[in-house]
Formats: structure tokens, C-alpha cells, sequence
């Protein structure tokens, strides 16, 4: 196994994680009244959203290879 197809493997995983994280944190998002925590959670979706970009690109910087 090379290390590209354990990086892969990692970011798989990693990304199967942050996938679940979003859909709790949209669950919460629409359940919640609270507006200062509200607008945590809906932090913590963008956050999980940017960093899923970064994922996908990594993806595909090592598919190129």
C-alpha cells in the first residue's frame, strides 16, 4: 500500500466524519431558539464547510498523482 492510498484511506474517513458533524450540527441549528447559540452552530456549519472544501481538493491533488 502506497502512502497516497493511505492518505486517501485518511481523508475518506475523515471526511465520512466531518459529513456526520454537519448533519448534527444542522439538526441542532433547526431546532434551536436560542440566537447566540444559533449562531455558533451555524459557525461551526461554515467551518465544516470550508474545511470540506479543503478535503475535496486534497482529493484531487492526489488523484492527479
Amino acid at each position: 500500500m502506497s502512502s497516497s492510498d493511505i492518505i486517501l484511506g485518511s481523508l475518506r474517513n475523515l471526511a465520512e466524519i466531518e459529513k456526520n458533524a454537519r448533519e448534527v450540527y444542522r439538526e441542532l441549528y433547526n431546532e434551536l431558539e436560542d440566537k447566540e447559540l444559533k449562531e455558533f452552530i451555524g459557525e461551526l456549519i461554515k467551518s465544516e464547510e470550508r474545511h470540506k472544501k479543503l478535503v475535496e481538493e486534497a482529493f484531487r491533488l492526489l488523484e492527479e498523482d
